[in-house]
């Protein structure tokens, strides 16, 4: 849906189908400032279920657009007019609609995640991280997995997160890697390796990128001759106290660390915490390839009304040692990612 302005949009929109004999809400998705060349834009998403029958076409009628409790507003703050007026739709020629029919899920997009930390290369030890979109909601079983072309070479990127429609693979650079023109992906690159990717309906995806291929992507050289510097990429207080308010006496306080590359850490490694002025220190409770899991069971006496603070410095050794695999050098500091007072997480321990 087209505005004749810019538009703000708070909550979530809909716009009613009209499907067959059946009134259908497709949600509203996307930024919460709608702007396309100096227009206002919404765009409307709406899954088609089995039972779904329309043989002429979808209709949209005038007054099918409503806030459903949210807001969509000029960038002055004025309310839009909803009525759709001419621009309704009786039936849509074309936009047939039988969800007896089962499609398979189809490659709509795929990008690279990462940027090289040095800025021009991808050195050893090093992710790349690549994505891999579908048309509709997908589920996997297994690993499957995505080749890179680096060089006159093909490497195997692991998948290890899924969204709705989205895969994601990464790829630790090897000191033998060496691509100066680009990592490429080709049409073929996506395998299942003994896995599935499948619609919700139970279809089999098709795995070719087609048109998404990259032959050589500029700016993702890689250099595996020269060791990278593995660096914190992330840092999330993954709990929250049960109260909502502040936690307890008893309760734990849990941190994610998550560095741009592979990482193996000794179990002594401590995360210090501003907990009211005094430091206290999380134990390493959890590792995975990049990420180490910090936690603190919170004391009598603990008090923070601002929230707690991860400092910059806050990762320590503690005698023990955080290495890479690859012989990357690892950079332990936080840098932008520290907190000087999370408002949400604050503590009021007992006694």
């Amino acid at each position: 849906a087209y505005f004749g302005e810019p538009i703000e949009i708070t909550g979530t929109p809909r716009i009613a189908l009209t499907v067959g004999d059946e009134t259908r809400q497709a949600d509203g998705m996307g930024s919460r400032t709608g702007q396309c060349g100096g227009y206002g834009r919404i765009v409307f998403r709406y899954e088609v279920q089995a039972e779904d029958r329309d043989l002429d076409g979808i209709g949209i009628a005038a007054d099918a657009l409503t806030l459903n409790g949210g807001a969509i507003r000029s960038l002055a703050g004025t309310d839009a007019n909803l009525d759709l007026g001419d621009h309704a739709i009786t039936a849509a020629r074309g936009h047939n609609v039988d969800g007896s029919l089962v499609l398979p899920p189809r490659v709509s997009d795929a990008g690279i995640a990462t940027e090289p930390h040095g800025g021009t290369a991808y050195g050893a030890g090093e992710w790349i991280r690549v994505w891999v979109r579908f048309d509709r909601e997908i589920k996997i079983s297994g690993t499957p997995q995505l080749g890179l072309t680096i060089g006159d070479q093909t490497r195997r990127a692991n998948h290890y997160a899924t969204g709705r429609t989205t895969l994601w693979f990464r790829y630790a650079v090897q000191s033998d890697d060496v691509d100066s023109d680009g990592i490429g992906i080709a049409a073929d690159a996506l395998t299942l390796n003994g896995g599935t990717v499948q619609g919700l309906t139970g279809a089999d995806a098709e795995l070719d990128l087609g048109r998404q291929a990259i032959a050589n992507a500029e700016g993702h050289a890689v250099d595996g001759s020269t060791p990278a510097t593995v660096v914190v990429r992330r840092l999330r207080i993954q709990t929250e106290p049960r109260d909502g308010e502040a936690y307890g006496t008893g309760e734990e306080i849990g941190v994610r660390v998550e560095f741009t590359g592979p990482i193996e850490a000794s179990r002594s490694v401590r995360l210090g915490l501003d907990v009211g002025g005094h430091r206290r220190h999380a134990v390493l409770n959890g590792t995975g390839a990049s990420t180490l899991v910090f936690t603190y069971q919170v004391q009598s006496g603990d008090r923070d009304a601002d929230g707690i603070g991860i400092p910059a410095d806050a990762v320590h050794l503690n005698g023990g040692s955080i290495a890479s695999p690859a012989g990357a050098t690892v950079d332990l500091r936080l840098g932008r990612h520290a907190i000087g007072s999370a408002a949400e997480h604050k503590v009021r321990g007992g006694g």
